[in-house]
């Protein structure tokens, strides 16, 4: 995320998103209906830039404040579906996941009270990539693994893999898969496209975070340089 400084000009939308008010399409939408002023008068110009810390902005009359923390943190969701038991809240923010894990994955998910950073990583020039540790069900062999990397079709879409690596296990082998696209059950989907069942995913790293380290059921606290790279990730490779 990049702050917003005391006296910075900045859109309104913008500002209003890193109060925790929504997105900031949302908060175009509540400057539209009328519900935000600017020194004691209503604005409805979508364009309008405010000095945070010293334009007094208030909500349906009440002020508001980007100057409240934001929590960022990088959970280990140990089964499918329980991110979606999350519902925590910090000052009136709601934490809110940055990507999704698609069904039967588990592993990494960051979440946070951050709208600016969930608007800069959802719309990145270059999505983030991410990172499964997986097994399937048949050894993949050399020839389809070439094959997901040049790419594969399903359901209408061409899906690929940048990179694939292989790795010895006690139980047997694993598969380490980056990816960059950002589409429904791209993993599952990628390996069924060549007969492959996954038995096993997990998501292991988005952008520059990793799971390394986080229990089960846990999380960890990001800090402000992990915060500072996943701000900009998206946007060189």
């Amino acid at each position: 995320m990049i702050p917003v400084k005391i006296g910075e000009k900045v859109r309104l939308n913008r500002f209003l998103a890193s109060c925790g008010l929504g997105t900031r399409r949302e908060c175009e939408s509540l400057i539209a209906a009328g519900a935000i002023s600017v020194n004691g008068a209503v604005v409805k110009d979508l364009g309008r830039k405010i000095a945070a810390g010293e334009d007094t902005v208030e909500y349906k009359g009440k002020p508001v404040s980007s100057n409240a923390t934001h929590i960022y943190r990088a959970y280990h969701i140990a089964e499918s579906g329980n991110a979606a038991n999350l519902n925590e809240t910090f000052n009136g923010k709601t934490l809110r996941p940055l990507d999704r894990l698609d069904e039967n994955v588990r592993g990494l998910l960051i979440f946070t009270t951050d709208s600016d950073l969930i608007h800069r990583c959802t719309f990145t020039r270059y999505p983030l990539k991410s990172v499964y540790r997986l097994r399937t069900d048949t050894m993949l062999s050399n020839e389809h693994l070439q094959n997901l990397i040049s790419g594969v079709e399903s359901k209408g879409q061409v899906l690929h893999a940048v990179e694939i690596e292989r790795h010895k296990e006690l139980d047997g082998e694993c598969l380490i898969v980056t990816v960059y696209e950002r589409k429904t059950n791209q993993i599952q989907r990628l390996f069924e496209s060549l007969g492959y069942v996954c038995t096993f995913i997990e998501r292991i790293q988005f952008g520059p975070i990793r799971l390394d380290g986080i229990p089960e059921n846990s999380y960890r606290t990001l800090s402000s340089l992990e915060v500072a790279a996943l701000s900009s990730a998206g946007y060189s490779r």
